[in-house]
């Protein structure tokens, strides 16, 4: 897809250099802390600037893009619009303006290709589960700075887990990650790719619409399936909260291609020497399920 579908350029710039004022981010700062439309005098009172002149030219500039004025009963308050408050969203996670670091941690959980201990790291933006020895990676997912600064040492494991198995339903579900298009799954070519993930059937994500991809495996794709869910809970394991690098079944060879034309897929899951097999169709969707206990 060509930029000139995704976006205008020069709308993009006039946008952004909307934030190159310190008064327009001070007024969008505070209208992100109120829930409820915030009169002019409110706004400019918490926004702290006297000049009541000063005040109008700029929040009179944010308006219609990041702003939105809306009247009712005798009265006009201020909102942020939907792209005002994922702009300051962003610079409250501290995506644009910290770096943050922290000393890589060993886990509970053992690596499933050489029983190794497993640990939580954090480089070049990507926080990830991997292997001590092998470095074999089994999550990885880009966290803003914030959810790493608020979160202690100890629960760290735990939120990030959450924001990697949120982050995966949301691109699983159907949205992009980056800019929530629509997202469309196919399986990788599997020649193109090492024997030792070939077994897993990888698939690819893409956005049709700005063209990110994400990458999971066939696994991935029906982890909050009723099935699934059902076959875990007999097994005494609770799928939502159980860390996603403590189910080995994803990390093992578990679906083969059943037929090419049209797709079918098998998908196998075993615990406890039971036994669930499912059957996808070409849109990875569940058509058969079946429980061997």
């Amino acid at each position: 897809m060509t930029d000139e579908k995704r976006f205008d350029p020069v709308a993009v710039r006039d946008a952004f250099s909307l934030l190159s004022d310190e008064t327009r981010v001070q007024i969008l700062l505070c209208l992100f802390d109120r829930d409820d439309p915030c009169t002019f005098s409110e706004l400019r009172a918490h926004a702290g600037i006297e000049d009541s002149g000063r005040f109008n030219y700029h929040l009179g500039q944010l308006v219609g893009t990041f702003v939105r004025k809306q009247s009712g009963q005798g009265t006009t308050g201020y909102t942020l619009t939907y792209a005002g408050n994922r702009i300051v969203g962003s610079i409250a996670s501290g995506s644009f303006t910290r770096e943050v670091s922290i000393e890589s941690q060993r886990l509970a959980a053992s690596c499933v290709r050489c029983d190794t201990r497993l640990k939580l790291q954090y480089e070049s933006e990507q926080l990830s589960v991997a292997c001590c020895s092998c470095e074999y990676s089994l999550i990885s997912a880009g966290v803003p700075p914030a959810l790493i600064e608020r979160t202690g040492h100890d629960d760290l494991p735990t939120t990030f887990e959450r924001w990697a198995r949120s982050s995966h339903g949301h691109v699983t579900n159907g949205f992009c990650w980056r800019c929530d298009g629509p997202v469309s799954t196919t399986l990788v070519d599997l020649d193109a790719i090492p024997d030792a993930f070939a077994d897993l059937l990888p698939v690819e994500l893409t956005c049709e619409w700005c063209g990110a991809t994400y990458s999971s495996v066939v696994g991935g794709l029906v982890l909050g399936a009723s099935p699934v869910i059902v076959f875990h809970y007999e097994h005494g394991i609770d799928i939502a909260t159980t860390p996603l690098w403590e189910l080995s079944w994803p990390f093992e060879p578990h679906a083969a291609i059943r037929s090419t034309d049209p797709l079918s897929i098998d998908v196998w899951i075993e615990l406890d020497g039971d036994r669930l097999e499912l059957v996808l169709d070409e849109t990875f969707a569940i058509i058969e399920s079946e429980p061997h206990l």
